[in-house]
């Protein structure tokens, strides 16, 4: 099972936050087409799932819960002490572009992102 955070985003959709020694493969399983996951570019850190299919009156993810993702993911990072002071590039993209299988699943290569958030 899921051994992570899960925390409520602005407009209710859920956010998961594996740790970042967690097999990535449990949030593989249960992510969707419109979830978004999010990483911080430099350094290692959690991997972080927004749920937005969960949330049916969301078309698209909205830009508050984008951000509230992005903060996670660079606060759970391990850059994030070094940085604090500093914005933290993080990177997002949909479920389609995560790695499958290997010994990459769940993580995500810089040139399938969708695009990129700075976070404090």
């Amino acid at each position: 099972g899921f051994e992570g955070l899960v925390l409520a985003c602005p407009r209710g959709a859920p956010c998961l936050v594996s740790k970042p020694s967690f097999s990535d493969e449990a949030l593989r399983r249960v992510s969707r087409g419109t979830d978004l996951w999010f990483q911080a570019v430099e350094g290692r850190g959690a991997r972080v799932l927004l749920r937005t299919s969960l949330v049916r009156s969301l078309k698209r993810p909205p830009r508050e819960s984008v951000e509230f993702a992005a903060d996670l993911a660079a606060f759970f990072s391990s850059g994030w002490t070094s940085w604090r002071d500093d914005p933290v590039e993080v990177m997002f993209t949909d479920s389609k572009r995560v790695a499958r299988r290997g010994g990459r699943v769940g993580q995500m290569k810089s040139k399938k992102r969708l695009g990129t958030v700075w976070a404090q």
